[in-house]
């Protein structure tokens, strides 16, 4: 209960704040936008909560009782060295990078894709486009971590603490809050909404970037990271997909059984585009650092 209202709260929030510094120039269309992801987002929480999610917590309170897992090991739970938050600052990270390797794969295999594409198909943006999502992508995302909570022996409270964060940030970097000079500095610590939105556009050199859940570190390291100058020509969503059947919650919830032409255009220039990618950041791997270095534009 404490993560809906704290979603709550943050999405209303962020709501008012897109609408007061951004202006509102088509609010009819934004509330009827606003209602459509927010009746899905009240669906999967209808369909989760009392299903897979009791399970997840049942999952890691059964490895509390178990002492099973890697944030059991010795070195972490009896040395006298070993501060109680360093296991929480490793499952943290490890959920964070978890997160960032179920996105890559979403995008990467068709049959995952099919479920994701209802997330990039918002032609419109904003804070509520977080909540967006196939129930699909969500049983199968819990599924997929089962199995890395008994590795690494999360605290029921870890999962909470995780997902909260998750929720928030995600709220965050869907909106469209510009954050001007600070921007350059922040995306340093946190997925901010112009990184994010450059993973929403429609060209495959872009929504193969960026994938970063909450820490851009990941990004960095896989060199999946991108900096680009915002366009106010860029448009969101996916090529080629009805916009009006996919901006209706029945076109949400069966977008994953319409025909393939839109995904197989997807599908094919996320493969090539990542050769393209592989080999563009390889010419001009020696002129930057891109962890730690500031990298040219054009090449993040």
């Amino acid at each position: 209960m404490g993560r809906l209202l704290l979603g709550a709260w943050l999405l209303s929030s962020l709501w008012w704040m897109e609408t007061f510094f951004i202006g509102d120039h088509h609010r009819k269309q934004r509330i009827q936008h606003g209602i459509a992801n927010l009746t899905m987002a009240t669906l999967n929480a209808a369909m989760l909560y009392g299903t897979v999610g009791i399970l997840t917590l049942a999952l890691a309170s059964w490895c509390a009782r178990h002492q099973v897992g890697i944030l059991r090991h010795e070195w972490l739970t009896t040395s006298e060295n070993c501060p109680w938050w360093v296991g929480w600052v490793i499952a943290m990270l490890l959920l964070d990078l978890l997160s960032y390797a179920w996105h890559r794969a979403n995008h990467a295999l068709p049959w995952l894709w099919r479920f994701h594409q209802v997330h990039h198909s918002d032609e419109a943006m904003d804070v509520t486009s977080a909540a967006r999502f196939h129930i699909g992508e969500l049983f199968l995302a819990a599924f997929m971590r089962a199995p890395f909570i008994v590795v690494i022996g999360l605290e029921p409270l870890m999962v909470v603490a995780y997902e909260s964060i998750l929720v928030s940030v995600s709220l965050f970097h869907h909106s469209r809050l510009r954050l001007g000079a600070i921007e350059p500095w922040l995306r340093w610590w946190v997925v901010t909404p112009e990184m994010h939105d450059i993973h929403h556009r429609r060209e495959a050199d872009d929504f193969n970037h960026n994938f970063a859940s909450v820490l851009p570190i990941w990004d960095r390291i896989a060199g999946t990271h991108r900096r680009i100058a915002l366009s106010s020509d860029a448009r969101t969503g996916i090529a080629g997909l009805d916009s009006t059947s996919s901006s209706t919650v029945r076109g949400m919830l069966t977008m994953t059984f319409w025909p393939r032409a839109p995904f197989e255009s997807v599908g094919v220039a996320f493969r090539s585009g990542s050769l393209i990618e592989r080999r563009r950041r390889s010419e001009v791997r020696a002129s930057y650092s891109p962890l730690f270095g500031d990298e040219p534009d054009d090449v993040q």
